[in-house]
């Protein structure tokens, strides 16, 4: 991962992660509701095609590890779950517009700074392992 992006490369960032985050929301089925229709053969569908990316992945985490406070949920709202307009985000929130960018700013930001020091703990981890040694003993359970 880029140790810096501009503002509007990290909001493009952002919406290819919203967009690979809805495209591996697909790849299971969604459970029937009853124990019954459950037992019941389920009509074959081709898988879709998700693109594997640790880039994404590692944003993905970091974004799940903020705290969950109104900053987090804005930017879900915002980039998962689009509304309308940012008008419409505002009032929803009682905030000006904005504030709404400001807030949007400020995590993208701390998401993917937290998502780059992700990235390199792991580069360094990978380094300092030795080729034959194993994972862990919480690899070798699995």
């Amino acid at each position: 991962m880029r140790e810096t992006l501009s503002d509007q490369q990290l909001h493009l960032f952002c919406l290819r992660w919203a967009a690979w985050h809805r495209a591996h929301g697909l790849i299971a089925p969604p459970m029937q509701k009853g124990i019954l229709a459950r037992l019941q053969p389920g009509k074959i569908r081709n898988a879709p095609v998700v693109v594997l990316s640790s880039e994404m992945s590692l944003f993905n985490m970091a974004v799940n590890a903020q705290p969950d406070n109104d900053t987090r949920k804005t930017f879900l709202i915002y980039y998962l779950f689009p509304a309308r307009s940012v008008k419409e985000l505002a009032d929803a929130c009682q905030l000006s517009d904005d504030a709404i960018y400001k807030r949007l700013r400020t995590f993208r930001k701390r998401a993917y700074r937290a998502a780059v020091r992700l990235d390199e703990v792991n580069r360094t981890a990978r380094l300092q392992r030795p080729e034959n040694e194993p994972l862990g003993l919480y690899a070798r359970a699995f």
